[in-house]
């Protein structure tokens, strides 16, 4: 294959860019249908950029600046899912504190304490 027939490497590199900043908006909305949605479309976007083995000349240096781009995006996702994990993680262990659930989802009817005066849930 002559250099000339290889396809572009760019647009390859700019849809799993792309792609990451997509899973980025659904991580910022809170859209789990789409993060879902978006999970496919990832493993296709890194699937076909791991097939790239030569990057024309001429392509080099846009290809080198959206790679560039495309690390920034994956950083921001990286962060963004972290303290995601992290604020979800301190919410689970607030409410250990108090609600009580039964194995089925349901909350159990126990006794709270309020300022000295007891009630039922």
């Amino acid at each position: 294959m002559i250099a000339s027939d290889r396809p572009p490497v760019l647009p390859i590199v700019e849809h799993l860019r792309a792609t990451i900043d997509a899973v980025t908006v659904a991580l910022i909305s809170g859209d789990s249908v789409q993060l879902l949605t978006l999970e496919g479309q990832l493993v296709d976007a890194l699937a076909a950029a791991l097939n790239v083995r030569v990057v024309d000349v001429a392509e080099r240096q846009a290809v080198t600046r959206e790679i560039d781009l495309t690390r920034l995006a994956l950083h921001r996702c990286a962060a963004l899912g972290s303290a995601l994990r992290d604020v979800t993680a301190a919410s689970l262990a607030s409410l250990s504190g108090c609600a009580d659930y039964d194995r089925d989802g349901t909350t159990k009817a126990r006794e709270r304490t309020t300022g000295g005066v007891t009630a039922r849930a």
